[in-house]
């Protein structure tokens, strides 16, 4: 997982995260507030029950009268009604009912003689219903508080709460992104870099950061192993180099011998004219094995430079085709060209035309020729296939062809053994260095086609 699919994922996760928790603590304040107030407010209902219940009581056992007067005295805001039974009689400063303004249940177990407290919804409002039965006059008081008031505050209350839980959880999330990113910018460095050195580029270190000391470690630990790992290189590079400059002698001297013996070719008897013609086709092959290790060896050692130029990738390939043709003494099919004619590519003439000399000499050694030759251009790349007559290339050996040494069992089915497994190789080093791709796929209806992709932007020097 890349580090940026990483930070979106764990940024994600933390919001959704970040909002729940916020969310929950949200609802359990409010929850926490409301049942506080309601607790509060039945219980203050309950009081002035008892008390007025106990003023009713001695009002009416005192003979006192004016009843209804007493009721009002006892609201003690217009959010409170009283109503009393007494012997059987209803006295109240309101005109409902009874059976219109106390609930049910509430009157009856008021009626039956036990002290009742209830918070409910009764005919379309939300009240503390408090029932006190008075058994020294045969009655019952009640008291009714409305809580309406309460519950528009208690929506005022959770809009506020709301409002804190959005404004939190939005700077939260803001802050939490922002030490998330600060915290993953040393890993997407360190990716960058890994990335690097895996395409190539020895060159590239991961740089100490002071905000993480595992990261640190990480850091010195790769860099020791990358610096081990281009020693090691560069020992095996100038390995290769030293031992093949070493044979370029005698094997010049080897070359020269083999030539006067192919001269002298027809004094010989069969066999060694036979011996001859094998010592020739080894030499050959032996001549090319250090040649292309010589080179392999400079781009391994950066010891070849890259000499780009801006140039029209139709023409180019046109006449690298015509030299190949010309110097091998081959015959190839016209290229098929798709896109802008006049589109420019930058590229090292001199690696182009060995990565496609290096393919067209496969396709005719091994595979039959060349069935096909493409470049196609788009806005950002430059196309080039080069498709064969062959029987195509098994699957198990296409994702190690070109890597050095290795032709794969298909080339000994064919009956060649004259191949040093260097030359997709090298195909490879130079398109690489030229910042592209290279790709094998079968082609219908036989063969292989191999893909060239360079991209058209690029500094020339």
């Amino acid at each position: 997982m890349s580090s940026r699919r990483l930070s979106r994922r764990l940024g994600f996760l933390s919001t959704v995260l970040l909002v729940a928790v916020t969310g929950l603590l949200a609802m359990v304040a409010f929850v926490g507030v409301r049942s506080i107030l309601l607790q509060e407010r039945s219980a203050s209902a309950l009081r002035q029950a008892h008390v007025g219940a106990a003023l009713v009581s001695n009002n009416v056992l005192t003979g006192a009268g004016n009843l209804p007067a007493l009721l009002a005295q006892i609201n003690s805001s217009s959010n409170t009604v009283s109503q009393a039974l007494v012997f059987g009689t209803w006295e109240s400063v309101t005109s409902l009912h009874p059976d219109e303004s106390i609930p049910l249940p509430v009157r009856e177990r008021t009626l039956a003689g036990h002290v009742t407290s209830l918070t409910t919804t009764w005919k379309g409002h939300s009240l503390v219903a408090v029932g006190i039965p008075l058994s020294a006059i045969s009655g019952s008081y009640f008291l009714l508080d409305n809580l309406d008031a309460l519950n528009h505050e208690l929506r005022n209350i959770a809009g506020v709460i709301a409002l804190g839980w959005l404004v939190v959880t939005l700077g939260g999330i803001v802050l939490m992104r922002r030490q998330l990113a600060s915290a993953l910018i040393p890993l997407e460095r360190a990716s960058a870099v890994v990335r690097a050195v895996a395409h190539g580029d020895t060159s590239q270190r991961i740089a100490p950061t002071s905000s993480s000391r595992e990261i640190d470690s990480l850091a010195k630990n790769f860099n020791a192993m990358v610096d081990s790992l281009v020693t090691q290189m560069q020992r095996d590079a100038h390995f290769a180099s030293d031992v093949s400059h070493e044979l370029r002698s005698p094997l010049t001297s080897l070359t020269a011998s083999a030539d006067r013996l192919a001269a002298r070719r027809d004094r010989l008897d069969e066999d060694s004219a036979h011996l001859v013609d094998s010592l020739q086709r080894d030499v050959a092959t032996f001549s090319g094995l250090v040649t292309d290790l010589l080179e392999l060896a400079q781009i391994d050692r950066g010891v070849e430079h890259l000499v780009l130029d801006e140039v029209n990738i139709h023409e180019l390939m046109d006449r690298c085709v015509t030299l190949i043709s010309r110097r091998d003494g081959v015959s190839l099919p016209e290229v098929v060209h798709v896109g802008d004619p006049a589109a420019t590519c930058v590229v090292d003439r001199r690696r182009f035309e060995r990565v496609l000399s290096n393919l067209v000499g496969n396709a005719v050694k091994y595979a039959g020729g060349v069935s096909a030759l493409h470049v196609e251009i788009d806005d950002k790349s430059a196309r080039l296939s080069v498709a064969d007559l062959g029987p195509g290339i098994a699957d198990e050996d296409r994702e190690r062809i070109f890597d050095r040494f290795y032709r794969g069992q298909s080339a000994f089915n064919r009956g060649d053994t004259t191949g040093t497994g260097l030359g997709l190789a090298l195909v490879r080093a130079h398109v690489i260095a030229l910042r592209g791709t290279v790709t094998v796929q079968r082609h219908s209806p036989q063969g292989s086609i191999f893909t060239l992709v360079l991209p058209r932007e690029g500094t020339v020097h």
